[in-house]
């Protein structure tokens, strides 16, 4: 089982024993950031990417919800490391049962979008494979850049605050279940200004698409991208969400998108 010991801990090795590494995995971790001290005062200008499981049956009992808190964090370690990220470069604070968690500023920004939507969304798949139904992973996702503030309790300050606003929005959670999304991703306009709007090998920047949302008091402008997850007959909504959660963009002006 994944036991986070205080708030403010390095992301855990979920492996006891980690076999000896394959060609292509040496050859991926050459390129993974140093493992370094993180800041426990100061402030430093990070990418921060914020996951939060959502289950399809919810967390119906602390058996089911350890369970699938343990395979979350397996999911998350797994696609770290294969998007080049490296999963003990990472600060990770619990978050519930999801994860923020602060990517070395020395990464690849385009590491955070595509490589691991990919990683993420193939490993909830693997998942839900050898499952049924009432032990499947649904996962949201929000990525954003800005400056965190640290203190010994760990990070903090209005990056921190948007990410989350980012990954929690009711508009964000209503697409992914109008979308039938087994991931959810969801970014800043910022990141799509300076990452998401270069051509990617799988996703072209035409296929995120804005949704417009109140965070922190703003309405501000993010970017989307779904992944779907097989159908489930007579079930059109595989998200939890709360009464209330699902509205989408469609209220907004096109104009103010554009």
């Amino acid at each position: 089982m994944v036991r986070v010991l205080s708030r403010y801990v390095r992301a855990p090795d979920l492996e006891t024993s980690r076999p000896a590494a394959s060609t292509r995995e040496s050859t991926m971790a050459d390129h993974w950031p140093p493992t370094r001290p993180w800041p426990t005062t100061g402030q430093e200008y990070g990418q921060l990417v914020v996951i939060e499981p959502t289950p399809p049956d919810g967390w119906r009992s602390n058996k089911v919800t350890m369970y699938l808190r343990e395979a979350s964090y397996k999911v998350m370690q797994s696609a770290f490391d294969g998007a080049g990220i490296g999963w003990q470069s990472c600060l990770v604070q619990a978050r519930g049962n999801g994860a923020l968690v602060l990517v070395p500023a020395q990464t690849p920004p385009q590491a955070s979008a595509e490589p691991l939507i990919t990683g993420l969304a193939a490993g909830i798949r693997a998942h839900n494979r050898l499952h049924n139904e009432s032990a499947w992973l649904r996962m949201r996702m929000a990525v954003h850049m800005g400056i965190v503030c640290f203190d010994p309790a760990g990070p903090a300050g209005r990056a921190v605050q948007l990410a989350g606003a980012l990954v929690d929005s009711a508009e964000f959670a209503g697409a992914c279940a109008d979308n039938c999304a087994e991931l959810g991703f969801i970014a800043s306009d910022q990141v799509y200004a300076e990452v998401l709007r270069e051509p990617g090998l799988l996703i072209e920047p035409e296929m995120y698409r804005p949704i417009k949302l109140v965070a922190q008091g703003e309405r501000i402008l993010a970017w989307t991208y779904f992944r779907p997850s097989p159908p489930r007959p007579g079930v059109t909504r595989p998200y939890p969400v709360k009464e209330g959660v699902g509205g989408d963009a469609r209220g907004w002006d096109a104009d103010e998108v554009a």
